[in-house]
């Protein structure tokens, strides 16, 4: 098993079946999880300190990936972003990291798979 990871996870999925299931798997690791089931309702969210990191479903809707990572670009404080999608990772992926987003899943995963790539994503020099 998988120790914690620091921080708070901001999960977001408009499925709220998947959005639960990856904050239980993540509450198993004692990690500290808030969800959300539109990238806007995590904007207009209030927040005291930046999460350490966003686990995003692409096909939310409401803003793109690009729009998300050129807001989050923009704060002072950069968020790493995880993206989950569902297929095409390799052409998603070549467009999205140069603007911020440090990795992607795709649906379905192990959990082993999410905590190894969310340690990585949150302790990556930014």
């Amino acid at each position: 098993m998988a120790s914690h990871i620091p921080g708070t996870i901001v999960v977001i999925d408009d499925d709220p079946l998947v959005r639960n299931a990856i904050a239980r798997l993540l509450r198993s690791i004692y990690c500290t999880v808030e969800t959300f089931d539109s990238v806007e309702a995590f904007l207009r969210s209030p927040r005291g300190e930046a999460p350490a990191c966003l686990v995003v479903d692409v096909d939310v809707p409401g803003l793109s990936d690009h729009e998300l990572q050129q807001t989050l670009t923009a704060a002072p404080q950069p968020i790493p972003i995880l993206f989950l999608t569902r297929g095409g990772p390799r052409r998603r992926a070549a467009t999205a990291l140069p603007g911020g987003a440090v990795a992607w899943l795709t649906k379905p995963f192990a959990a082993h798979e999410l905590f190894n790539t969310l340690r990585q994503v949150i302790t990556r020099p930014r």
